[in-house]
């Protein structure tokens, strides 16, 4: 297959979940033998990678059939709506860079909000599928200022709803999401799963700390139920460490002997470290697509506590390899503390293991992308 993939930058060039599932695709795409032409930005003022440098990045030499074209990101703007208008700005970048050449491709993937200007070419492109990943402004918003950027971002997923062909969705309750939200017919709906590569896996965990380290990994806002996890902490009468990783203000941290805060961590060797010296992940958010974070603290033998929301239950299984909690309830998340911090070291072995199992069955990229090309194949046929 010629696939287009087009997509708001990746990472490292990019910081961010959405740039690193573009990484990974582009990468497995073209490891599968299909050919990929890579449209992709930086930020604005940012220097753009040559292609050398990309195709170095993805596969440590060049390959053939991988074209990527690089450009900078819209100037921001401080008006509501302006990263909305600076995408539709960006996919006209894209589009000019490639619209002499949009017959050649079978299948257009489309990260984010970049595929604008195609949609508006509609008649002149193959298929076109659209992953917008959390979904977060179809769930739960905090605040005025959230929720009229939710207002904005709905209108514009439905806009593009209404004209693209396809939507993927990570999986899980997520499907559920896109077909009774937006609304979308279902039979249009694709999956694709988020992944992570072969490193992230450990050996085996043999033993757990007596008083258990429970860790956070994330954004310190109030979609990722932080106010929940300090709640918890000052409620539990049980013996047990909290640690935090992340760009946390001083003023939203809390002064206590059994907490921790890391700091921001961009080195993924670093964050190994760090997660290796933990017992149990959690992840509380009130919305969420498929998180990452998940997928890489499992893979290392950490069993997870998590909020049934988004595609989260693709990959957290009660009693199995985590625990899994209704958003926001207070009394549920204390009693499952309550329960890893009693569980004898054996049993929480056996979740530890669960958890490996489940990444490397099915969560690996090279398990990912397989899936994805089916759907891909499928949308083609069609």
């Amino acid at each position: 297959m010629n696939i287009l993939l087009i997509t708001d930058g990746i990472y490292p060039f990019v910081m961010g979940g959405m740039q690193k599932h573009s990484y990974n695709l582009a990468k497995y795409l073209r490891n599968e033998e299909n050919e990929v032409t890579l449209l992709h930005c930086v930020d604005f003022g940012s220097k753009c990678p040559s292609s050398q440098e990309i195709q170095h990045l993805l596969f440590k030499s060049e390959k053939d059939n991988f074209n990527t074209h690089c450009v900078q990101f819209p100037q921001s703007g401080i008006l509501p709506g302006h990263y909305l208008r600076n995408s539709k700005k960006l996919s006209r970048k894209y589009w000019d860079i490639i619209k002499a050449s949009i017959k050649e491709y079978d299948f257009i993937f489309s990260q984010g909000f970049t595929a604008w200007e195609f949609l508006n070419n509609k008649d002149k492109c193959p298929p076109i599928g659209i992953h917008f990943h959390g979904y977060n402004s179809l769930q739960k918003t905090f605040g005025l200022k959230q929720r009229l950027e939710s207002i904005l971002l709905n209108k514009e997923i439905r806009a593009y709803a209404n004209k693209t062909d396809y939507l993927f969705s990570l999986g899980g309750n997520m499907t559920n999401l896109i077909r009774d939200k937006i609304p979308f017919p279902e039979e249009r709906i694709l999956s694709s799963l988020n992944g992570i590569e072969n490193h992230w896996l450990s050996l085996p965990r043999k033993d757990f700390s007596k008083v258990r380290k429970f860790v956070f990994v994330g954004r310190p806002n109030k979609i990722k139920a932080i106010d929940l996890i300090y709640e918890g902490i000052n409620s539990l009468s049980i013996k047990a460490e909290f640690h935090f990783v992340g760009d946390f203000p001083n003023d939203e941290k809390i002064n206590l002997p059994n907490v921790k805060y890391w700091g921001e961590v961009s080195s993924e060797e670093e964050l190994k470290s760090i997660y290796n010296k933990m017992d149990i992940l959690l992840c509380l958010s009130y919305s969420e697509g498929l998180p990452t974070v998940i997928l890489e603290s499992m893979a290392l033998g950490l069993p997870v506590i998590a909020t049934d929301v988004g595609a989260v239950d693709e990959v957290v299984k009660n009693n199995v390899n985590g625990r899994l909690i209704s958003s926001g309830n207070k009394k549920e998340f204390l009693e499952v503390l309550k329960y890893y911090c009693n569980l004898e070291s054996i049993k929480l072995v056996e979740e530890s293991i669960a958890a490996q199992e489940t990444i490397s069955n099915r969560f690996l990229w090279q398990n990912v992308i397989k899936d994805t090309i089916q759907s891909i194949k499928k949308a083609i046929k069609a």
